[in-house]
């Protein structure tokens, strides 16, 4: 049976928005298809739904269960993994905005530190402001602050859900 266009134009559209945080399309798009789903789906459906091969399913399964936006849903015959969404959808923002965005952002702020940490062995003066890596550092702490807040507010997240 054919996926029906208009399931695979909004799947797809959702894998564009994805896109803008850092997953792969396929990723967006596999999500998609596992959550507007009534029935878990397996590896093989999200194949046929698709048309697209069993690593690049496997790959994104893999990266959504690392996330927490998908989990294993049952076993079906001869042990066949069938995977359902996380209906809460704001607890699904929170899990990827804590686990990615927060990792980013602390990552930028680290690489900042160890560069103003050889700011005068290495004459770096040459190579970038002092000044503007300290403004870069209290632009990521505003942003982890604000990150953080967004995460930890149950009104946010509520918010999210009731749109849902």
């Amino acid at each position: 049976m054919r996926t029906p266009k208009e399931l695979v134009h909004l799947c797809d559209l959702v894998g564009d928005f994805i896109r803008y945080w850092g997953f792969k399309k396929v990723d967006g798009t596999i999500w998609a298809h596992i959550y507007l789903s009534e029935q878990p789906l397996s590896a093989k459906d999200l194949m046929e739904r698709m048309g697209i091969s069993k690593a690049q399913v496997s790959l994104s399964i893999k990266t959504l269960m690392q996330y927490g936006v998908i989990e294993e849903a049952k076993k079906g015959d001869y042990g066949t993994t069938f995977y359902a969404s996380k209906k809460d959808l704001g607890e699904v923002i929170k899990n990827v905005l804590q686990q990615r965005e927060m990792q980013n952002l602390n990552h930028t702020y680290d690489a900042s530190q160890a560069l103003l940490a050889t700011y005068s062995t290495f004459n770096m003066e040459k190579w970038a402001s002092e000044d503007n890596v300290k403004k870069l550092q209290e632009m990521v702490q505003l942003a982890r602050l604000f990150l953080a807040s967004i995460v930890s507010s149950d009104s946010v997240l509520n918010e999210i859900n009731e749109e849902a």
